[in-house]
Parts: C-alpha cells; structure tokens; sequence
C-alpha cells in the first residue's frame, strides 16, 4: 500500500513541477530521494551484493534511470489521464517476468483483480475521452 501511495505522489508532483523543471533536474532529485529513502531502510535489510550480483544491480539502477527519465518527460507533455492505461503493461510485464524466470503464472484471483484494475482503466480513459470532445 506504501507503494502504491508513493508510486501516485510521484506521479501527481512530477506532473505538477515537470513543465517548470529539466527532465534531468528531476532525475537527479528523484535519484536523490530515491538514495535517502533506501539508505534508511539499510542498516535493517542491507546484505552485500555477491559474485554477479552487482552487475545486475548497476543494470537495474540503468533501467530505473531510463524509466524515471522518460516517466517525467512523458509527464510533462501529456495529462495523467492519458498516460495511466500504459501503467497496465506493468501488470504484462510483471506475468512474463514471473513466468520466464520462476515459472509462476497468475491464479484465477490475480486475474480477476487484474480484469478490474483495467477496466477501471479504460473506464476512467472513456469518460476522460468524451468528456475532452466536448
């Protein structure tokens, strides 16, 4: 629930700032607070990264950089409404994920709230759609 909380406050603030702020501006600060936000959460969950481990921790840092780039720069151009239905593919994303590397496919109730989710989705874009065409 934290997540999802943070994940929509970053979301309304970087639609709100972005226009008046660089795109590598707010990188920077989201890394920022990223770091801060981790480095509290330390001393209770840090285990030091082994062999290869640190390899794949620079590539997931590479892609949440990339991410969070064109997030803010997508924010800054379009309105939420618009870009929310392209969060969905997390929920495509997450299932091949799961799928490829530990051979888990969704029961019957994670479809069934992922169904929801969407439609919820594509609702909110339909009203927003007829509603902007007058």
């Amino acid at each position: 629930m934290l997540a999802v909380c943070s994940g929509s406050v970053y979301i309304v603030i970087t639609r709100h700032i972005s226009p008046r702020n660089g795109t590598g501006n707010l990188m920077v600060w989201t890394a920022l607070l990223t770091l801060v936000v981790m480095a509290l959460a330390a001393p209770w969950y840090w285990v030091a990264p082994q062999d290869g481990q640190a390899l794949g921790l620079i590539a997931i840092a590479l892609m949440f950089a990339m991410s969070a780039g064109v997030t803010i720069k997508a924010y800054s151009i379009a309105p939420a409404s618009l870009l929310a239905p392209f969060s969905y593919l997390e929920i495509v994303g997450a299932v091949l994920f799961g799928w490829f590397f530990w051979q888990e496919f969704p029961d019957i109730w994670t479809w069934f709230g992922a169904t929801i989710i969407v439609a919820s989705g594509l609702y909110v874009l339909r009203r927003e759609a007829v509603k902007a065409s007058g």
